[in-house]
């Protein structure tokens, strides 16, 4: 944490520079569109129904595809 804090009695052409970035999670992006197209389903299974779909039971997961699967 120290590292991180800026202390400014150092420099500003002393103190560590830093990069931010981002990386793309293909798991991540395959539960989000997973769980968007459950919401539909339960929106549209509400409105048919005229009853809130209980989801507090859901546990989501990932697992990697193998070609055979």
């Amino acid at each position: 944490m120290s590292e991180c804090l800026i202390d400014v009695n150092v420099p500003a052409e002393e103190r560590p520079a830093w990069a931010a970035g981002y990386l793309e999670c293909g798991a991540g992006l395959h539960l989000a569109q997973a769980q968007a197209a459950q919401a539909a389903d339960d929106e549209a299974t509400e409105k048919r129904t005229g009853r809130k779909v209980p989801t507090a039971h859901r546990i989501w997961q990932v697992a990697r595809r193998t070609p055979s699967n």
